[in-house]
């Protein structure tokens, strides 16, 4: 039985005779559409590193390093996000997956990363190489069946009434407004219909949430965003009172269109239900189909562990990055497991990358 090799793909050229393999064991694996991982192979791809372990030419298992510029508190990071991490079902248990994650954790320390970061299946996965749970959604569903219902704001809000909304969705792409009996308009804006000074308004928007940790939304970030919604059927779009954005939100449909699932909602946290419900009757009406389920995965504001699921893992690779972050007399003497833990303490990080 021929040996098992790593290969580290980093070039264009030295992915090229392997890209068919890649594409075949990321369907297989991870039962994605074509058309998403088609777009994946020509985008993000040609700027990835990819660690394979081959028998022969043939891929028994695979990770990828996807290049991401984060904002961390402030500061700008270039990191590395860590996904499509899998091994052929008929290798598992072998080890090759460890080897993998290994390899990505001395690349990563090498380039002097504080840390890299990635969205487990499983957190149980991965805290064997000492990852630390450090993002958290919580899953709110509009259940097929449910009717628009008085949505309260939750904190204060004075550019808001707390009334009864309407969506009107004037066809299919076309900005859509949500209206309250006071005249009062709010508008959902698909990126396609985007102004550059409405992107560049948006770019600070993001900035301006108090989030700890989060992507750099950039014009380049908001279209890839947008790009990947639309290979199921979804898209980006921003939610707008008046000239004031009160939100960014993505989404993304089911084959079959009986589930959306709202998989990044960029808001204040009193508006994040309001502009779930409100995006549930604009996809329905977007979709013409009134009996779809909306599954939203709202940002973290504060922890209950009964709701929560943990949506990004961090592996600290810099002791010194997370030292300086803590009061000097709490990291005296301490390993960077603690360090993480005290750093993470009353931190919020959203990270719902995809690919």
């Amino acid at each position: 039985m021929d040996q098992i090799k790593m290969k580290d793909l980093q070039t264009e050229a030295e992915k090229k005779p392997f890209a068919a393999a890649v594409k075949a064991l990321w369907i297989e694996m991870f039962e994605d559409k074509e058309s998403y991982v088609d777009h994946y192979m020509s985008s993000t791809w040609k700027h990835n590193r990819v660690l394979l372990l081959l028998r022969g030419e043939e891929i028994v298992s695979m990770l990828h390093l996807n290049p991401y510029t984060c904002i961390v508190q402030g500061e700008q990071l270039d990191l590395h996000y860590i996904v499509g991490v899998c091994t052929k079902k008929a290798e598992q248990g072998k080890g090759y997956m460890g080897q993998l994650v290994t390899e990505a954790l001395r690349i990563c320390k090498e380039d002097g990363e504080p840390f890299t970061y990635l969205m487990p299946a499983a957190e149980a996965i991965y805290r064997p190489y000492d990852f630390v749970s450090a993002g958290w959604c919580d899953k709110f569903v509009i259940e097929a069946e449910e009717v628009e219902e008085v949505e309260e704001v939750e904190e204060a809000a004075p550019s808001l009434p707390q009334a009864r909304w309407d969506v009107a969705v004037p066809e299919l792409g076309q900005a859509g407004s949500i209206q309250n009996v006071g005249n009062h308009t709010l508008q959902i804006c698909p990126f396609d219909r985007w102004t550059a000074g409405q992107t560049k308004q948006l770019e600070s928007f993001v900035a301006e949430l108090p989030m700890d940790m989060h992507a750099a939304w950039t014009a380049a970030y908001f279209a890839e965003t947008d790009q990947q919604m639309k290979c199921y059927d979804g898209e980006l779009v921003a939610v707008w009172d008046q000239e004031k954005p009160i939100a960014i939100a993505a989404y993304l449909c089911e084959e079959d269109q009986s589930e959306a699932e709202i998989t990044h909602v960029l808001a204040a946290k009193q508006y994040q239900k309001l502009v779930c419900r409100q995006l549930a009757e604009y996809v329905r009406k977007r979709l013409n189909k009134q009996d779809i389920r909306l599954v939203c995965n709202l940002p973290a504001y504060s922890f209950d562990a009964e709701r929560m699921y943990c949506t990004t893992m961090i592996r600290p690779l810099q002791e010194e990055w997370f030292a300086k972050r803590i009061s000097p007399a709490d990291g005296d003497c301490m390993n960077i497991q603690i360090l993480v833990k005290l750093w993470l303490q009353g931190v919020m990080i959203y990270t719902p990358e995809l690919v």
